[in-house]
């Protein structure tokens, strides 16, 4: 209770035993505290008993059977936990029994489906039955020309694709995201539901090559790691980032902007966006608890997509997506990508519906442009003005605090007189507001010694002081008219400026 701590308590409880026995002794506790606590809060002590009291007693039919553990109906408990838009909670009841396995087959990376069966308990029948939900999939990792020229004649044909970039922090960047300083590793590009190409750039291993050892290499030296295209700007990928740069080829990317500055950083100069699932998303819902693509993919498809933890692992252990192994980065970027082409297909003809698709098509996607060119351009900051804001503010501050401190001090116990007289020591104050100078005699006058003069007792040399203080003003007063002093005409009546 209030005034009552554990200790106390069980001390009280140790002593007189109970509550009541507690109660019918108030008198006879020696601690002030305690005592006065019980005799002024006795009834919250009575109530708050009587709350916490189980009543055996109570008229309730018990069925123990039907308390017995069951497990639950996870079909209906996933439907509601994304309804509620509890991802987390949704993703433990819908991980598949058995995780993606990744074989290489020829020159290719053939994946078997992640996604759960369409009898699968855990789905409810309207997301089982989704035409997208379970295909098959067929994820490839391009790794000499043949395949790329094979990759740029499957987009063009098809016309429209989705695309993912992955992307390492350059060292001493702050993070954990940031486009302006990541360099491009992969590129991922989605063709069709569940077709999807792999580019690496720039993957690494760590350690030395064979042999290296025996000529004193180093072990935590990293080198490009075998698979690896040209650099994305070479002659080698011209018609690879032509393709992008190709306005008539549609794209489709998840949080377009960040794979937009990431390509520009990279030199190339995306065109042909014209879809992004996660403002589609937004348009439809604004209320939705996550945009996220992996929040969408379980939402829509009951598919729990691979984290990036599952690829890059956690904590300190974790490593940059460069250093990946070349397979698992593959299946992690594919899915990606195939997934986002599959919400643009899903969401598609739904923003046509709901009559969003003149917001959608002409202010979201359009706007996606112009944010990625602003944050190219960056915003310049004028440090040498913030540095002059920083000691103007100070100077504020400090005439406000010597204004308070006056009116606090001073103000109470001072005639009118040397009130005014105040007043033209404040308009005297020189650009470091805090003291005065008094430029006739060249003295400096601090603020400590303006309260000191002002709160010592008034005794003949002291009054000398404040007299000698006011001719000093005087002159200030002679020398720079344009001070603007209020009250002149009452202090030149009273004898403290020249008529």
């Amino acid at each position: 209770m209030k005034g009552i701590g554990e200790k106390t308590a069980i001390e009280l409880i140790t002593t007189y035993g109970d509550l009541d026995a507690i109660l019918a002794n108030v008198e006879h506790i020696t601690k002030k505290r305690p005592r006065e606590a019980l005799l002024a809060h006795r009834d919250d002590a009575l109530l708050s008993r009587t709350l916490v009291t189980i009543h055996c007693d109570a008229p309730v039919d018990l069925d123990l059977d039907a308390l017995a553990f069951h497990a639950p109906d996870v079909a209906r408990l996933r439907q509601v936990y994304l309804d509620l838009e509890f991802a987390s909670l949704a993703r433990a009841l819908g991980e598949p029994d058995a995780p993606a396995t990744a074989v290489a087959e020829g020159d290719a990376l053939a994946v078997e489906p992640t996604a759960m069966a369409a009898d699968d308990p855990r789905l409810s029948f309207d997301i089982a039955e989704h035409p997208l939900a379970n295909l098959p999939l067929h994820y490839t990792t391009v790794t000499t020309r043949e395949q790329l020229a094979a990759c740029v004649a499957r987009c063009r044909a098809v016309g429209s694709i989705a695309f993912d970039t992955e992307t390492v922090l350059e060292e001493g960047a702050p993070g954990p995201v940031n486009a302006q300083r990541s360099n491009l590793v992969s590129i991922s590009i989605a063709t069709a539901p569940g077709e999807a190409w792999y580019l690496p750039f720039a993957h690494v291993v760590v350690g030395a090559a064979q042999g290296d050892l025996l000529d004193g290499g180093e072990l935590s030296v990293p080198r490009p790691a075998e698979g690896n295209l040209p650099p994305l700007t070479g002659p080698e990928c011209a018609d690879f980032r032509a393709l992008l740069e190709d306005a008539g080829v549609k794209k489709c990317a998840q949080n377009a902007k960040y794979d937009l500055l990431v390509l520009r950083r990279a030199g190339v100069e995306l065109r042909g966006l014209d879809f992004d699932p996660m403002l589609a998303s937004y348009v439809l819902d604004p209320g939705r608890r996550s945009h996220g693509l992996d929040a969408l993919a379980l939402e829509v498809f009951g598919h729990r997509m691979v984290s990036y933890e599952e690829v890059a692992g956690k904590g300190k252990q974790q490593v940059g997506f460069d250093r990946v192994p070349l397979e698992k980065a593959a299946y992690y970027s594919c899915e990606d990508a195939d997934y986002t082409l599959r919400l643009r297909r899903h969401f598609e003809p739904e923003v046509e519906a709901s009559g969003m698709a003149s917001l959608f098509r002409d202010v979201e996607m359009p706007l996606v442009c112009v944010l990625e060119d602003m944050e190219w351009a960056g915003i310049k900051v004028d440090t040498g003005y913030l540095a002059s804001l920083k000691e103007r503010f100070a100077g504020e501050r400090q005439r406000v605090e010597i204004v308070n401190d006056f009116e606090e001090r001073i103000a109470p116990r001072v005639d009118v007189v040397d009130q005014l007289l105040w007043e033209i020591l404040m308009h005297a104050a020189d650009a470091e507001i805090f003291r005065v100078h008094a430029r006739a005699r060249g003295t400096l006058v601090e603020h400590h010694q303006l309260l000191a003069l002002f709160e010592a007792p008034q005794r003949r040399g002291e009054r000398a002081n404040v007299h000698g203080l006011r001719r000093d003003v005087e002159k200030m007063r002679e020398n720079a008219p344009d001070l603007g002093i209020e009250h002149a005409d009452q202090l030149r009546a009273l004898g403290y400026l020249k008529a």
